[in-house]
């Protein structure tokens, strides 16, 4: 058997051949757009109407969270990035259609949807001069499903651009936007052949068996 020996030099190449060629990548991304909302502030007493802090807010910021995150990830390491997915017509979606357009992500292929964006809001705080740490989130999730013409609409989006891009990226969050039309058209993809297809998926990893790459929780 062959030793290979390797040092950091060799490893540092290695890794700039690799993400130079991802500026040559397309990559088509589905999944559930999430807005992460964080908001910074400085504790100043304990309430005297129930036993929590009082924050006194200094600041919001607002980052891409879910799919998109991992969409504004690809590009930023230069892969050409289509994102597929629904936000609603509320200022969520809008701020998630912005962010995606600032990282460089093509957003032709998102659709307009009914129920609410999803926004997580997560409250930093600590006293004056201490590290900021997160006291409290809050999730406002869609109370209901996703159009079931939206997921079918979805599913064969994914169909017609696979064939102009390198690699499909699935990321279900559990929100509804992977249902059985982008399962059944990822696995058709991966039969195929003709595209690599990576995906992750918080509670639904068998309706993807046969996928060519997957990245499972400790639990599935």
């Amino acid at each position: 058997m062959r030793r290979v020996v390797t040092n950091s030099q060799t490893c540092v190449q290695l890794n700039n051949q690799a993400v130079a060629a991802l500026s040559s990548t397309r990559a088509v991304l589905i999944g559930d757009l999430i807005l992460d909302a964080y908001v910074y502030g400085e504790t100043v007493r304990v309430s005297r109407e129930a036993p929590v802090l009082v924050v006194r807010k200094l600041s919001t910021e607002h980052r891409l969270g879910g799919a998109a995150n991992t969409a504004a990830n690809l590009a930023a390491l230069g892969v050409r990035t289509t994102v597929l997915g629904a936000v609603g017509d509320d200022d969520a979606g809008a701020r998630v259609r912005d962010l995606l357009r600032e990282a460089g992500v093509d957003v032709t292929g998102l659709r307009t949807c009914e129920r609410t964006t999803p926004l997580k809001t997560r409250v930093l705080a600590g006293a004056f001069g201490t590290s900021r740490q997160q006291v409290l989130r809050l999730d406002d999730e869609p109370g209901e499903p996703l159009a079931e013409s939206i997921r079918q609409g979805l599913g064969q989006d994914l169909l017609d651009l696979a064939p102009r891009v390198d690699v499909v990226v699935v990321s279900d969050y559990g929100l509804g936007t992977v249902g059985p039309p982008v399962h059944e058209a990822a696995r058709r993809l991966a039969q195929e052949g003709s595209v690599p297809v990576c995906a992750e998926s918080r509670f639904e990893l068998s309706s993807l068996a046969g996928v060519t790459a997957v990245t499972p929780n400790v639990p599935e």
